[in-house]
C-alpha cells in the first residue's frame, strides 16, 4: 500500500493466496497483473452484480485494455469508456516520480501506456487530463456521460 491508501480506499487488499483462490473459483469478471508495480487488479462479479441489482450506475477507473474485457464480459451493460491521456509525457513522468515510483516502475508504466495505445480506438471518448483544470475536465466528462446514457 502507498501512504495514501488504506483497506477499501481506493482498493481492497487481499493476500496473493486468497486472490489466486478467488480467481480459480471464477469470482472475477476480469483481472490483470500490472508489470510496473507487481499488483493484480480486477473486478469481482459479486460487486458488479450487487450494484446492478440495486440499479446503480457504476463508475470505475480502468485502463482501456480492461474496459475492452469488461465490455465483452458484460454485453447487457451500457459501458461508456472514457480514456484519459496525460497532457504531456513530462508531466506524467513528474507525477510518477513524485508519488515514489522507482525507475523500473516508471519505465514499465510507460511501456504499458504505449501498449494501451493499441486499444484507444475502443474508447467512446478520449479526454486529455490537464493537471490544473480538473473541474473543467469533470464537467466535460459528466456532460458526455449524460449525453450517452
Amino acid at each position: 500500500m502507498r501512504k495514501n491508501e488504506s483497506q477499501g480506499n481506493p482498493y481492497y487488499f487481499v493476500s496473493t493466496d486468497d486472490l489466486s483462490t478467488q480467481i480459480q473459483q471464477g469470482d472475477f469478471l476480469e483481472y490483470e497483473k500490472k508489470e510496473f508495480n507487481g499488483f493484480t487488479y480486477g473486478k469481482r462479479k459479486s460487486d458488479i452484480e450487487q450494484l446492478d441489482d440495486n440499479n446503480k450506475t457504476i463508475l470505475t477507473e480502468e485502463n482501456i485494455i480492461r474496459v475492452t474485457k469488461l465490455k465483452k464480459q458484460l454485453p447487457n451493460f451500457k459501458i461508456i469508456a472514457i480514456f484519459l491521456v496525460p497532457e504531456n509525457m513530462d508531466k506524467l513522468l513528474t507525477r510518477l516520480v513524485k508519488r515514489g515510483d522507482g525507475e523500473l516502475r516508471v519505465q514499465a508504466r510507460l511501456a504499458f501506456d504505449e501498449a494501451q495505445d493499441n486499444f484507444i480506438h475502443t474508447a467512446d471518448k478520449v479526454q486529455t487530463s490537464y493537471e490544473n483544470d480538473i473541474p473543467k475536465i469533470a464537467v466535460e466528462i459528466i456532460e458526455f456521460i449524460k449525453d450517452h446514457s
